[in-house]
């Protein structure tokens, strides 16, 4: 017992040392945020799967704006990008930004493939007056110590950070089970 005691005042750091790992999906050859899949959709037409996606991409970011920006019905590929609000705190304020995301779904006979990826944050203007803040920031760039407010420089998450991941990770996937229900329902299942 007295070497336990021991051991831990002489290395009370070892155990949370231990850099923090990000619990959202990493592409492996990337290593961006990004949640993929491909999902069978049995008797499904890649001109029917099609549709469906094309449908359910106009509406995908019911809070938000979107935009298709490619759409390719004989290679069966669509691609939007939109956001969706993000509240980040930072000095005790709870300040909107914007969650911004590609959507990409390819299908094929009875298949699909979707990825959201290329994740991004920009600030909303607190009052009309104010612009909007110049450009996008990459997601990945508010997980890094040496470029981020949100994590201190021994590699930890802040609140407000571990926050804005559940936030994010769960927009994410209501995105993607939405899009899974939209392209299991024929026109026949209204």
């Amino acid at each position: 017992m007295k070497l336990l005691v021991l051991l831990l005042l002489l290395f009370p750091t070892a155990s949370f040392a231990q850099t923090w790992q990000n619990p959202l999906p990493l592409d492996s050859t990337t290593h961006q945020i990004t949640y993929s899949g491909v999902v069978q959709v049995a008797g499904a037409t890649q001109s029917e799967l099609y549709s469906r996606a094309q449908e359910w991409l106009l509406g995908s970011f019911k809070t938000g704006k979107s935009s298709i920006v490619t759409q390719d019905a004989a290679s069966g590929r669509l691609i939007a990008e939109g956001f969706s609000p993000l509240f980040l705190t930072q000095a005790g304020l709870a300040l909107e930004h914007r969650l911004w995301r590609t959507i990409k779904v390819e299908v094929k006979d009875g298949r699909y493939r979707y990825e959201l990826a290329n994740y991004a944050i920009s600030r909303v203007p607190v009052n009309a007056q104010q612009p909007e803040a110049p450009g996008k920031t990459s997601l990945e760039t508010m997980y890094d110590p040496a470029r981020s407010v949100y994590m201190t420089k021994k590699g930890q998450p802040k609140p407000a950070l571990l926050k804005a991941t559940e936030s994010i990770d769960e927009v994410s996937r209501q995105q993607v089970e939405a899009l899974k229900q939209a392209m299991q329902q024929s026109k026949k299942d209204w």
